[in-house]
């Protein structure tokens, strides 16, 4: 851990140094494998890039050694046959548990030592066995548990659940060596020739320097994965290990040399530092000002900063609103004096529905100042097709009635996002804009024209869907330092097209609703910069500076022909 810190400094930006920091605390008080179950599957694409992700292991072992000595000390006073068979039954419990979790919750399942724990008690039901009979040689059955080993190295993948039934195999193959691979079994000869031992002896560092060395790797060289990278950085892991075994492991074994008292000593002042630093780096959000200071150029931080100022508010508390640029979540909001008092000095409103999204338009027209009249009736988690108690949509249709003589035109606007779903059929997932695209949800798309069917029927008034804007699908603070940054997720850009593709087709075969694209009234941004403003505050809206960017491009004229 105290070798990663440099390297973490050098080559990771600070939202990885941040979780570095955090794996450092959690790994230092033998808690990393709930850690690491918290934040990620153990073969996402985001795992290669954590330093520390393979001591999950090693705190299941910590967990389980801290626990079995005390089962034995209250197992072993009803003696040791009832001790062993005590051993099997909760194993069997802990087996069966896997079994389950596989299914129903497979990271904790990978993760978490009530899974796991059958594995390393087999081992234990192992020790009493050995211990009361020995080992035998049985070559057969030592032969047999060898090859267990080496087809499950070779059938198993990413794709096999562990621990499950199929972790049986390599289990059992273990125990079959540990109970018949006597001395002079064949077995026996070929795991103790000089290589099998040797290789033994370093397993544990190379254990602990692989994921490192090729985590590392990958963030400094992220298309290191050709036929030569890997096989260097194995020769280096194996390099590592050696000089590690060699000059630290072999020493600190030696009780002449340091002593049991030393080594506690050591361990608890490293890990002190370790939990400290670990603090640090987490409370400063990975170093981030160091990082800025001391490690990228003026036009980084320029950038970082424009960032912040563009993620980092409340929507709610900044809303574009003036004297007759009225925005409200729900219609029994309105100052009735105040909307008679801005009809009779403008004439009619133009009124803009909608969830989150629409707030952003909202503020767009605003801004824009082409309209002396509009009023906002919008908030987050409301859309036509999904409208909840707490939502503004039957309000606003019995507003829309009542006012419909002094109303010019509704504007309906939504999050094209709560139209796509993924692969498992999740609708608005982060998924669906990462390669598991799932297909487009109709029946939300028919349930919003529905509404506004029903909202041109009872209100009389002219109706015109403005579709959705393109969204960036990025999280902003998470891309900062990267590349990605600066352009709008690719993926989106397909599917938003397409979109809008089918929602044109189904609106203009739709009576009573006119329907344009985003991008026919308003420049819609690919990039994420223009001049000194960051276009997006989050994954899926403008940010303040955005919509006036944008507002600057409205094509007025085809809203007035909407309204005529």
């Amino acid at each position: 851990m105290f070798v990663c810190i440099p390297f973490a400094w050098i080559w990771m930006i600070p939202n990885q140094m941040k979780d570095f920091s955090e794996s450092l605390i959690a790994v230092s008080l033998f808690i990393s494998n709930i850690y690491f179950w918290r934040e990620s599957g153990y073969f996402e694409t985001v795992a290669e890039e954590k330093p520390l992700l393979h001591t999950w292991s090693l705190s299941v072992e910590e967990q389980f050694y801290a626990l079995f000595p005390i089962f034995l000390l209250i197992f072993f006073r009803l003696g040791k046959d009832k001790a062993f068979w005590s051993i099997v039954v909760i194993a069997f419990i802990s087996f069966l548990l896997s079994e389950w979790g596989r299914r129903s919750t497979p990271v904790a399942n990978f993760y978490l030592a009530p899974t796991r724990a059958w594995e390393l008690l087999v081992g234990a039901a192992a020790a009493f066995i050995v211990l009361r009979q020995g080992v035998k040689n049985n070559n057969v059955l030592a032969q047999l548990g060898l090859l267990f080993v080496v087809c499950s190295i070779f059938m198993y993948d990413t794709n096999t659940p562990f621990p499950s039934v199929f972790t049986l195999v390599p289990v059992f193959g273990v125990l079959l060596l540990i109970l018949y691979a006597g001395q002079p079994s064949i077995t026996a000869q070929v795991l103790g020739s000089k290589l099998f031992v040797g290789t033994g002896l370093i397993s544990y560092s190379a254990y602990l320097w692989h994921q490192p060395i090729f985590a590392f790797a990958k963030i400094k060289f992220p298309e290191y994965a050709s036929n030569v990278a890997p096989l260097l950085m194995i020769s280096l892991t194996f390099a590592m290990a050696f000089l590690s075994w060699k000059f630290i492991e072999q020493p600190f074994r030696n009780r002449s040399k340091i002593s049991r008292k030393r080594i506690f000593q050591y361990s608890t002042l490293g890990s002190a530092f370790l939990i400290i630093f670990g603090f640090w780096g987490y409370e400063s959000d990975g170093f981030k000002s160091e990082m800025l200071k001391y490690k990228y150029s003026e036009t980084v931080a320029l950038e970082v900063d424009l960032v912040s100022q563009a993620t980092d508010y409340d929507m709610y508390e900044n809303m574009a609103t003036d004297e007759c640029s009225i925005w409200v979540k729900n219609t029994k909001e309105i100052d009735q004096i105040k909307f008679e008092a801005c009809e009779k000095k403008h004439g009619k409103a133009l009124i803009i529905l909608g969830d989150s999204h629409a707030m952003n338009l909202f503020n767009i027209f605003s801004y824009s100042k082409a309209y002396d009249f509009v009023i906002g009736v919008s908030q987050g988690g409301c859309r036509a097709h999904h409208n909840l108690e707490m939502c503004h949509y039957n309000d606003f249709k019995k507003f829309a009635a009542l006012n419909s003589e002094a109303v010019s035109l509704i504007i309906y606007h939504q999050s094209g996002s709560h139209f796509i779903k993924d692969d498992e059929g999740r609708i608005s997932e982060q998924t669906a804009f990462d390669g598991n695209f799932g297909g487009y949800v109709e029946e939300n798309i028919a349930k919003t024209a529905l509404y506004l069917k029903d909202l041109v029927g009872s209100s009389k008034s002219k109706v015109l869907w403005i579709g959705p804007f393109l969204e960036y699908r990025r999280e902003p603070n998470d891309e900062l330092f990267k590349e990605t940054l600066y352009t709008v997720n690719s993926e989106s850009i397909r599917l938003f097209r397409e979109l809008n593709i089918l929602l044109s087709y189904q609106m203009n075969t739709t009576e009573m609703i006119d329907y344009l694209k985003f991008d026919d009234l308003f420049f819609e941004p690919k990039k994420s910069f223009i001049d000194d403003c960051f276009l997006f505050r989050d994954s899926d809206h403008f940010s303040k500076c955005g919509e006036k960017v944008i507002a600057k491009s409205l094509k007025k004229g085809l809203i007035d022909d909407a309204v005529r």
